[in-house]
């Protein structure tokens, strides 16, 4: 729980950070606010790596093979969808997915993975 707790809030304050940068920050706005909110956004990235990687290191043998699994799962997902999205939107008029959704969405496909995987290990 406390786990799950953690990566949500990583989760919560990326996405605020670009719902926030989309409703004030324009292309007008001074090179230092931006770099200034790059930065932020880059430790936000980091400390949620980070944590993860910490979490991972505590758990036993078994659960870190889960971890993996998990892991392999949901960024294959990822690479699936946003390829083939990359080739309808090449072909049709759908539009781009911007590179900043990455990181939710694989964050998003891990937690679904990660739980389907925890239920057929009970």
């Amino acid at each position: 729980m406390k786990r799950s707790l953690i990566e949500g809030v990583f989760a919560f304050m990326f996405v605020s950070g670009i719902l926030g940068a989309d409703r004030f920050l324009e292309p007008t706005t001074p090179a230092p606010v931006i770099a200034a909110f790059l930065l932020v956004m880059a430790l936000i990235l980091t400390a949620w790596f980070g944590s993860y990687v910490i979490i991972l290191r505590r758990l036993d043998e078994l659960m870190r093979a889960l971890e993996v699994q998990s892991l392999a799962i949901s960024c294959g997902i990822t690479m699936w969808f946003l390829t083939l999205w990359g080739v309808a939107s090449f072909l049709t008029l759908l539009p781009d997915l911007p590179l900043i959704f990455i990181a939710p969405l694989t964050a998003g496909v891990y937690g679904a993975v990660r739980f389907v995987l925890a239920i057929a290990y009970r």
